[in-house]
């Protein structure tokens, strides 16, 4: 069986010095930002499949390469 890992990469739109963060779960980043509701990000991301996405916040998950890519 093949286990997918994947990250939750945030771009803040509106913060030059420090654009990007990457976290282990959805739920981690809720908890460092209260302000995003967890069930609102996560249904954009896993049952629409699409970003979530405001005028200061994009929000993504990737998969993590945990072997090379095949050629």
């Amino acid at each position: 069986m093949i286990q997918k890992k994947r990250v939750v990469l945030i771009h803040w739109k509106n913060n030059a010095e420090n654009p990007y963060e990457v976290f282990s779960s959805l739920k981690n980043f809720c908890q460092s930002y209260p302000k995003y509701n967890y069930n609102t990000v996560s249904n954009y991301l896993s049952k629409e499949k699409i970003p979530y996405d405001n005028h200061e916040i994009h929000i993504v998950r990737k998969s993590v390469f945990l072997k090379p890519k095949a050629p």
